[in-house]
Formats: structure tokens, sequence, C-alpha cells
């Protein structure tokens, strides 16, 4: 099947970044939601309100989601939180949490990267933001990137499919010529609806070699 896939399509968070957003809770001086898997993996958690006040998930917050697709700033999220559940930070301390959720490179995946950019085209699709790109745009393992498609750059979000649309477009390929790994599952139905080649990994690089192998890649 390698002759068929012209590009493999990363995402970011829990694939190639580990995530802790237990790290975010701290800064801000908020207790973690309990049983909440989110601290442990990708996913966006929820913020405890207090007593008799809904919990805010994040991924159905609209300021949020226009906070990725890049039509507000780093600063109007952060004004949105301190009106909608009153965050007790300033915003200098925001910023600090907000980025200290990005940790290091998944431990085994840069070897993994480095023999696949040298079989074929690599990029990026995530859901992110300026504040996180600042952040994770100098690692060195970018360097094998042919290119960063960031939802803030493209007034879109995974699992949108206008997203999916527009990475067709500039990649001048068929969707079943492209190999997306992500680790949530809505993001790669999504990619599957378009016809691209899917695969799923979390916090796995030996999942996502495995997936890379099943499409003919060689390790």
């Amino acid at each position: 099947m390698k002759n068929s896939i012209k590009a493999v399509v990363f995402d970011l968070g829990g694939v190639i970044l580990k995530i802790h957003w237990q790290r975010t809770f701290q800064v801000w001086n908020l207790p973690l939601p309990k049983g909440n898997p989110a601290l442990t993996s990708s996913l966006v958690p929820s913020i405890d309100r207090g007593p008799n006040r809904p919990s805010l998930y994040l991924p159905h917050y609209a300021p949020f989601l226009n906070y990725e697709r890049g039509t507000i700033t780093g600063k109007e999220f952060y004004q949105s939180l301190v009106q909608d559940f009153g965050l007790q930070v300033d915003y200098p301390t925001f910023l600090l949490g907000w980025n200290a959720c990005l940790g290091q490179i998944l431990f085994g995946i840069e070897p993994i990267i480095t023999q696949l950019a040298k079989q074929t085209p690599i990029f990026a699709l995530s859901n992110t933001n300026r504040e996180h790109e600042s952040v994770f745009r100098p690692l060195s393992i970018f360097g094998h990137f042919d290119h960063l498609f960031l939802s803030h750059d493209m007034g879109a979000r995974k699992p949108e499919e206008a997203i999916f649309k527009q990475v067709e477009e500039k990649l001048n390929l068929l969707p079943e010529q492209i190999l997306f790994i992500d680790d949530l599952t809505p993001n790669l139905e999504s990619a599957k609806t378009r016809g691209w080649c899917i695969g799923q990994s979390l916090d796995s690089p030996e999942q996502t070699k495995a997936v890379l192998e099943k499409h003919g890649f060689i390790f």
C-alpha cells in the first residue's frame, strides 16, 4: 500500500507531543477534576466552576473553539474564561498555565519521524493556537515536517470537514493518497468520511509505527 500513500499527516498532541493538563490546573491553582481521563491524555478537560454550577467542557465552549480557529486572540479567550467562570489569575499567569500543558516529545517518536521523512513527505494537522505554537514550533523534530497545518491559521478545526478539504487542496492530493494518524476517534471518522486512510495512536510511538508499517513504510 505504500505506493498509494503520497503524504502522512500527524496530529500533534497525543501523537507527537505529550500533553499534561494537570500542569495547567496547578499553575492556575484550580482543583483537578476527579476521575477525568483528560488529565493524562491529549483530551481537553472540563473545568469545575464550583458548587451549583455546571462544569465548563472546553470542546463545547464557543470561545475555545473560536480561539483554535484563530478568530479570537489569546487575550480574548482569557477574558472569556474570567467572565464566564471566574478564572482568578492575571493574563501572564494564564499564559504560563496554558502553555504548561505542552510536554516533551513522546519518547521513541523522533527516530520514527526521522526514518519516515526519508520515504515520504510529512505534515501535521493540529487543533491549536498561536500561544501553543510559539512553544512547540522551535522543537527540532519539526525540522522533518514539510508543513504544519494549524487550526488557527486555517479558520477551521478538526473534526470539521473544511479543514480536511483545505489540506487536500494545499497538498494537491486525492483523499486516498493521504494517511492520517490521530488519537481522537471523531477526527479520524471525519477524515475517513473524506476518503483519507486513517490510523489511531494515543501516546504510543509503537502504535504509530505499527500503523505506518501496515501501509508499507519500513523502519
